[in-house]
């Protein structure tokens, strides 16, 4: 099922509850099911001894329907199918541990950012550093702290971060392909060129509509954190019902599917 990091001494030291409580519970309840069969033949015997009966012939307790040993492949069965159903659905409800990895988003990073090529960036970093910058000067008191170099689509990005105070304030984004800063802007497409390289020629594309308030899905975590507006949302017709938001203002995008879409409305049904 999974393997255990080297690093780690023991199976209840690693921080990955999503995987050792189903298992323990699974095991809890096969646990159940042996103790039961080791009581119903102890008691058994005990009822031979007892009645007096022949002990050389194995005598099944009385039950109130059919034979014994019925009831107890059906006990089993019926315990086997819960203890299932238990690891299977806390399992599929728990986020996928990081020492495991997401291989799928991994792949998908990959296609959209591929590695990065130097000589597409002409852009003289200091020119982001003037006051007068287009689109980038600091202002109520928030200053540049770090420039990083990415990539999105073959295209050379420039990510500003700025701080103001002790706090990080939200990336921006600068075309890096000449010495005139531009702001970066995700277009329609763009998001079809993105879902041709996930999906192929053929993307079984529902539909694309741009949001500029938060959904029940593409919305922070805390009241602390905020997520990037306007944002287009693009819905994908196939089983998993993928789900994809991509913000105007950031070469990044974030997915949901079936299962992460129910992980994501288990708080809200909680607060009920």
């Amino acid at each position: 099922m999974a393997t255990i990091p080297e690093k780690q001494k023991g199976f209840f030291s690693i921080e990955y509850p999503e995987l050792w409580i189903p298992l323990v519970l699974c095991f809890t309840c096969l646990l159940c099911l042996f103790t039961g069969r080791v009581l119903y033949v102890v008691t058994g015997k005990l009822r031979q001894k007892w009645t007096g009966r022949d002990t050389d012939k194995p005598q099944p307790l009385p039950v109130r329907w059919g034979n014994g040993k019925w009831k107890q492949a059906t006990d089993t069965a019926v315990g086997l199918c819960m203890s299932s159903f238990i690891i299977t659905g806390l399992l599929s409800m728990s986020p996928i541990p990081k020492w495991l990895g997401d291989t799928h988003t991994a792949a998908e990073q990959d296609r959209l950012h591929p590695p990065l090529l130097l000589d597409n960036f002409s852009m003289e970093p200091y020119l982001l550093l003037q006051p007068d910058a287009y689109g980038t000067s600091a202002n109520d008191g928030e200053k540049i702290c770090m420039l990083k170099l990415r990539s999105y689509l073959n295209k050379p990005l420039v990510e500003i971060i700025r701080q103001k105070g002790n706090r990080t304030v939200q990336s921006e984004y600068i075309y890096a392909a000449n010495n005139v800063p531009l702001r970066f802007i995700v277009t329609r497409p763009d998001i079809v060129h993105s879902l041709q390289k996930l999906y192929g020629p053929k993307i079984p594309l529902l539909r694309i509509s741009k949001l500029k308030e938060y959904d029940e899905y593409y919305r922070p975590e805390s009241e602390s954190k905020t997520l990037p507006l306007p944002v287009y949302k693009v819905e994908v017709d196939n089983k998993t019902q993928d789900l994809y938001y991509f913000p105007s203002s950031a070469p990044t995008y974030y997915h949901y599917n079936s299962n992460t879409k129910l992980r994501k409305k288990i708080p809200d049904f909680a607060t009920y």
